[in-house]
């Protein structure tokens, strides 16, 4: 706010020696008003001469009577502040005249009223204020008005001094800056706040950490509503901040720890700020850990009817969760692993403690309907952290299908010599989780094969004498394959000419539970081939072949020995190779062998499998 004060009148005087009236007048230009201004030039100016103007006048600037210059303008000083200031003119055509005398100030000072209001804390000692920055002009005196007791201010300087000894609400200082030549005022707003006393925290317990939040009890005295309660968590013995949280009075308190934080013994740190900070305080020691669990390498078997599962984890006190399914189905989500619902064929859990391995885990009990099946599985440690769902690495089969091998696939001659032969299966009758047993010679072994989808898996191979070699392969079939009436099967073989696809068998509810295979060179004479094989459950069948690198007498001609002749084949090229080939069911547990007796082959190898009921 401001004020401002000042008077002014224009004077011209007329006059002349010995009391005649002047011939003409003298003005002084440059007066605001009547008030000759310090620091602005006054000009003095003759007029009204009764002829012609005067040539060569003179002057005579007087300040109190004191001549001060002799020219027809003259600039106000410091020093002529109070005083007045007239200009004597002097012609040699007209009698001499002079202006009014006219008073002497300074520009009057102007207020900008731009002071802020203070606020102080009771009994902070005095503080100051300087109002003279928000006033522009010279010479100023300074005054205050207020209602607060013991305000003063400088006069010369303007600085207020205001005692912080009482409250204040709201209370307005008025500073007046006053000249020569005039006044002007401003005015700021002043309030003493009631003295804060800070908050002093008592004791501070940290609870349980669990579900990823550590409760916080703190007791304080002194604290308000609202006041201000940040916290830090630190490790037990210090080093770096490993969280911090921040509330207000009176809570209740808790903090949500960030992901990844090592197990570990942690300390809490409290402050509490109402205006002024308080005392840090410390918690108990407790431990957290805010490490996600991760699970791998979930396997699932089946065995005898049952399923087992073992899977591997990154912790020791977890709990693992486990939920069987049929693999058509979505992947079962964690509230169905651990409480079952609609979906979930089975439910099983582990832990703790438990290993960093693979030897985690359990068993589903058997009595599930014949289907495909997956396990899902994930943990919870013993901080509530929760790992992500996963599903096992491979689907079980359960089938309560009649044990049974049967022939699916004859002789299929090749005289390329190409190293790929291709062939086609009929699955039509296959069903998922069956096996499909491939036979491949005899004058060269297979190196791999495949039909598409994936690699077959070698049983057993062996490179015999030469021009009669064997290689026998598996697989098992999935939903893929089951059904199809044209199977491509690809060999990779070393060397393919004169080389045949003997036999493909398919195993219904069995297992390979063994095999050999054994090379001869007779010479050209008659020769018993063995080749035994250990069956191990109750129901077993035993499959064995017999390949000749050079001519029989005649086909047929040889003899089989615990077994029965299933099929026998000459090749394209006639008198080079000979294939037999014969089975035995209902064979007892243990080791069984299986003899077949050629004429003059001079070289042949013989193989024999055991195919036994799924456990």
């Amino acid at each position: 706010m401001g004020m401002r004060i000042g008077l002014g009148l224009s004077l011209s005087s007329t006059g002349g020696t010995g009391g005649d009236p002047a011939q003409f007048t003298v003005t002084l230009t440059g007066l605001d008003g009547t008030v000759a201004r310090i620091g602005t030039e006054l000009t003095a100016v003759g007029s009204g001469y009764p002829g012609a103007d005067p040539v060569g006048p003179t002057y005579s600037w007087t300040v109190a009577g004191i001549e001060v210059a002799t020219i027809a303008t003259y600039t106000p000083v410091a020093g002529d502040d109070g005083k007045t200031v007239k200009c004597t003119m002097t012609t040699t055509e007209y009698e001499s005249a002079a202006s009014a005398n006219s008073a002497v100030q300074y520009v009057a000072p102007v207020a900008a009223g731009a002071l802020g209001d203070v606020s102080y804390a009771e009994d902070t000692g005095d503080q100051t204020v300087d109002a003279s920055t928000d006033f522009t002009g010279n010479d100023i005196t300074y005054s205050v008005a207020s209602g607060i007791p013991g305000v003063t201010i400088d006069s010369g300087t303007g600085v207020v001094t205001i005692p912080t000894g009482i409250t204040v609400a709201a209370y307005t200082v008025t500073v007046t800056g006053t000249n020569s030549g005039g006044s002007d005022a401003s005015a700021f707003g002043v309030t003493i706040t009631e003295a804060i006393t800070a908050v002093v925290i008592n004791s501070v317990v940290a609870g349980t950490f669990s579900g990823g939040a550590l409760p916080i009890t703190i007791t304080a005295t002194g604290a308000t509503n609202g006041d201000a309660v940040t916290w830090d968590i630190i490790p037990d013995g210090g080093g770096a901040v490993l969280d911090s949280g921040s509330d207000v009075w009176p809570g209740p308190f808790s903090d949500t720890l960030v992901a990844g934080i090592a197990r570990q013994d942690v300390t809490v740190d409290v402050t509490i700020n109402n205006g002024v900070a308080s005392n840090v305080e410390s918690s108990n020691v407790v431990e957290v850990d805010t490490v996600l669990p991760v699970l791998t390498d979930l396997d699932a078997v089946l065995n005898v009817g049952d399923i087992d599962v073992d899977v591997t984890t990154t912790k020791t006190d977890d709990i693992i969760y486990f939920g069987l399914r049929l693999a058509a189905t979505s992947q079962l989500s964690k509230a169905l692993i651990k409480d079952g619902g609609t979906g979930v064929v089975g439910r099983i859990n582990d832990g703790p403690p438990l290993t960093i391995d693979d030897a985690n885990g359990g068993t589903f009990s058997a009595g599930y309907a014949d289907g495909t099946y997956e396990v899902d599985a994930y943990t919870v440690d013993d901080y509530g952290n929760q790992s992500a769902v996963i599903t096992c690495d491979a689907t079980v089969v359960i089938s309560s299908s009649t044990f049974a091998v049967s022939r699916i696939g004859g002789f299929q001659y090749s005289a390329t010599t190409t190293d790929t032969i291709s062939f086609t299966l009929d699955l039509t009758t296959a069903a998922i989780g069956d096996t499909v047993l491939i036979v491949y010679g005899p004058n060269t072994y297979a190196t791999s094969m495949d039909f598409g989808e994936a690699a077959l898996t070698e049983v057993l191979s062996s490179g015999g004498n030469d021009g009669a070699k064997m290689s026998i392969y598996k697989f098992t079939v999935t939903a893929i394959e089951a059904g199809d009436a044209a199977l491509d099967v690809d060999i990779v073989a070393i060397y393919a000419v004169n080389s045949h696809v003997i036999t493909a068998h398919l195993i219904k509810n069995g297992v390979i539970d063994d095999q050999q295979i054994t090379p001869y060179n007779a010479g050209g004479v008659d020769e018993d081939n063995i080749a035994a094989a250990t069956p191990t459950n109750t129901k077993n069948y035993m499959l064995s072949f017999i390949i000749g690198g050079d001519i029989w007498t005649t086909i047929g001609d040889e003899t089989w020995t615990n077994a029965v002749l299933i099929d026998h084949e000459e090749t394209t090229t006639a008198g080079t190779h000979e294939i037999s080939l014969a089975s035995q069911e209902d064979v007892a547990v243990g080791l069984y062998s299986i003899t077949c007796t050629v004429p003059l082959a001079t070289r042949s190898v013989i193989a024999t499998v055991a195919i036994s009921e799924a456990p």
